[in-house]
């Protein structure tokens, strides 16, 4: 008879704990949630993600025990780039105007209002940039020079690389190569006109076809083969670039037709074409050109391309053995 109760008894209390267990799980999928980094929009309220929340009543008395913010569903990245003093405020994320430069990360559980809740976890990349100035003319490890301009909230060299060396003016860049076809024979005026066609691996200074990463300055900018003080742009900084119709962006003479170049943000892009390591030949001078970003998966690399019948810039990715233009963007 005692173990008869005293089953019963732990019987009674595994039920209570089951009960209380699913409970809470329904309290932390679809009820209010409080923290001390709360913010209420509507029938969301907000929460940073791990953080602990404490039984209070939040809209029509609603109350939780105390628990761990767990997000249910897929996560919502956000990256965003704005100048210092700018301030940002978007999808529940809010930094003041007086937020110093730098980057910074947050996370935000939400939890949706209605017959049917949700649980989502925002996360943010954001970076504040301090105030660029632009218009200097740069130098690369051969002294040649380059002048620069704003486009897009960037400052960028305004003519593509031709550099023969890195910055330190004694290290040779392995594949540098020169535009030459039996149509296009002339090298030494492609070089001068368009510049000089790099694979990936030299534009990050990386052995060629390795998977070692290239090394990344304190605000995790690839220098590369740009001059001292730049550095191969993001894709970050490469989507700024994207926003903008194709024609503001490419230069007004040499492209084929049909265009309609306005090249209204002089940034000049040229129809430098592009090496095909596979081909093992140059192609389509006059007729397309792309630059690098320094982000890479292995052999494959990301880049944008303008095309001279194609209305917008495109995010392609690409053989990191071709050959492509490089541009380069200011620290900051």
């Amino acid at each position: 008879m005692k173990n008869f109760y005293h089953k019963k008894i732990l019987v009674t209390l595994a039920l209570l704990l089951i009960i209380r267990i699913a409970s809470a799980q329904i309290e932390t999928m679809s009820g209010f949630v409080a923290g001390s980094s709360l913010a209420e929009s509507g029938n969301s309220t907000y929460v940073v993600m791990g953080e602990t929340f404490t039984g209070k009543a939040i809209g029509g008395g609603h109350e939780l025990s105390m628990g761990l913010a767990q997000a249910q569903l897929e996560q919502e990245m956000i990256e965003a780039t704005v100048n210092y003093g700018d301030g940002y405020s978007g999808s529940g994320f809010s930094y003041p105007t007086t937020t110093p430069p730098g980057t910074y990360e947050g996370s935000i559980y939400e939890v949706h209002g209605g017959n049917y809740q949700y649980d989502l976890l925002k996360k943010l990349k954001l970076i504040v940039k301090a105030f660029v100035s632009c218009g200097e003319m740069v130098y690369d490890g051969d002294h040649n020079d380059y002048p620069t301009v704003a486009v897009a909230g960037y400052c960028w060299t305004q003519k593509n690389l031709k550099a023969k060396h890195y910055p330190d003016g004694i290290t040779e860049i392995n594949k540098a190569l020169v535009y030459k076809s039996e149509m296009y024979p002339n090298e030494a005026d492609n070089e001068t006109t368009f510049g000089r066609l790099y694979t990936w691996f030299s534009a990050v200074n990386v052995p060629e076809n390795s998977t070692v990463a290239p090394t990344v300055n304190a605000s995790g900018f690839v220098q590369g083969i740009c001059p001292d003080g730049w550095h191969i742009p993001t894709e970050t900084e490469i989507n700024a670039l994207l926003t903008l119709p194709a024609e503001d962006i490419r230069s007004t003479d040499l492209w084929l037709a049909p265009h309609a170049n306005t090249n209204s943000t002089l940034f000049s892009a040229l129809p430098a074409g592009f090496y095909n390591s596979s081909a093992n030949r140059f192609e389509n001078l006059l007729g397309t050109t792309g630059f690098w970003t320094a982000n890479a998966s292995p052999h494959t690399t990301n880049l944008l391309v303008l095309q001279h019948f194609c209305d917008s810039p495109l995010l392609q990715e690409n053989n990191s053995a071709d050959g492509w233009s490089v541009r380069c963007v200011k620290n900051y």
